[in-house]
């Protein structure tokens, strides 16, 4: 018993001897409340199922989506996407003034219709394959049998032709009746003879570079 009462008046004592913490330091309850540990799970819901495979790639690389564009943003961003130019003003408050539920959905169907689509997304592949018009170089020649590769590459992306018939068109357009679709081969800046000489080595250098620019294009 005597311990006890020894052992209390110590902890009254230890209690007195320090001071009592700030209470502006103390972390207060409500405070807590706010902590996002504390508070319940939400689920995105997408609005399509396009944006929840575009959601889940950023989610894994720690992104997230950006706010929601107004209809006048939206529309200048879908035209300068898949056309590549802005829209009139007359497009513009026709948009706004549409309140149908599929008025997005028609402006994308009328863009992806336009001729203006396939020059726009034709560019790409265009740049891949290294497509000019001009044989570059200090003399920079012209090349008046290119446009006919180009305009299949438009007229392809237009008629929204299969990604795989689009490669086999390219690699052995002969057999589909696609010869155009084989300019691929010859796009990249090549040497020609008169621009490193006519002679017999030359021309042989000349042949090799344009083979070795074949086999770079179609790998």
């Amino acid at each position: 018993m005597r311990f006890q009462l020894t052992f209390t008046f110590i902890l009254l004592v230890a209690g007195c001897t320090f001071a009592a913490p700030d209470s502006e330091n103390l972390v207060k309850h409500e405070d807590r409340k706010d902590h996002w540990s504390f508070k319940p799970l939400s689920q995105f819901k997408p609005d399509h199922t396009i944006d929840s495979f575009i959601n889940k790639k950023l989610i894994a690389n720690g992104l997230s989506m950006s706010p929601e564009a107004d209809r006048q943003t939206w529309i200048r961003r879908v035209y300068f996407d898949l056309i590549g130019l802005p829209p009139s003003p007359e497009q513009v408050r026709a948009f706004l003034t549409d309140t149908d539920s599929e008025a997005h959905e028609r402006i994308v169907d009328q863009l992806l219709s336009s001729p203006r689509y396939g020059e726009r997304w034709a560019q790409h592949w265009l740049d891949v394959v290294r497509y000019a018009d001009t044989h570059g170089f200090e003399v920079n020649t012209p090349r008046p049998n290119a446009w006919p590769y180009r305009d299949y590459v438009i007229e392809a992306f237009n008629n929204d032709t299969p990604f795989d018939q689009f490669i086999r068109e390219q690699i052995a357009g002969d057999q589909f009746r696609k010869d155009a679709g084989t300019g691929f081969l010859v796009t990249a800046a090549r040497l020609l003879p008169g621009q490193i000489g006519k002679d017999a080595e030359s021309m042989r250098l000349a042949r090799q570079d344009e083979l070795g620019e074949i086999v770079i294009n179609t790998s």
